[in-house]
């Protein structure tokens, strides 16, 4: 599937609205390569995602849980055991977490909050930081997250109801 990616997309024969167009720098060159549509899904970004995601699906797969990188390799473990759970908690906790950073930093909240998730609604032009803290911020999340989906982990592997698996 990446071959494939890359061939499509230095040939633009098919499968993408935004044909790839090397840019004025390398830099930009190597980002508008990468630039492909999400939505709708478009072939390319189908392989630029799925090839990479199998390659590491199947190093994976092969991923000897003796060596030293087994403790990560058992912690990393543990979100795939719980994905829609995680997925449904990180929801959450991003949304409150970007609450209460917003307050702590005195930047506008309001838009956060009152209607539903704010999916459609843009941000303020002062909210926001940089990448950094937004790096920071994922890894946090997903240490924080950890805890409960190592227990939500253990619950489904000692208890065997029929709605723990869709969980």
């Amino acid at each position: 599937m990446t071959p494939a990616f890359v061939l499509l997309r230095f040939t633009k024969l098919y499968g993408n609205p935004w044909p790839f167009t090397p840019q004025e720098t390398l830099e930009k060159s190597i980002i508008a390569f990468f630039n492909v549509a999400k939505y709708p899904a478009s072939l390319q970004f189908l392989l630029m995602t799925l090839g990479p995601a199998l390659m590491l699906l199947a190093w994976f797969d092969r991923f000897d849980f003796r060596s030293r990188l087994a403790w990560l390799g058992k912690k990393i473990l543990v979100f795939g055991r719980v994905p829609l759970f995680y997925y449904l908690l990180h929801l959450f906790t991003i949304h409150v977490l970007a609450i209460g950073v917003g307050l702590i930093y005195q930047q506008p909240v309001s838009w956060l909050w009152g209607q539903a998730l704010p999916l459609d609604r843009p941000a303020p032009p002062e909210y926001g930081h940089g990448l950094p803290f937004i790096y920071f911020m994922t890894l946090f999340v997903a240490v924080l997250l950890y805890f409960p989906c190592a227990w939500f982990a253990g619950l489904k592997q000692r208890r065997k109801d029929w709605w723990l698996r869709y969980l």
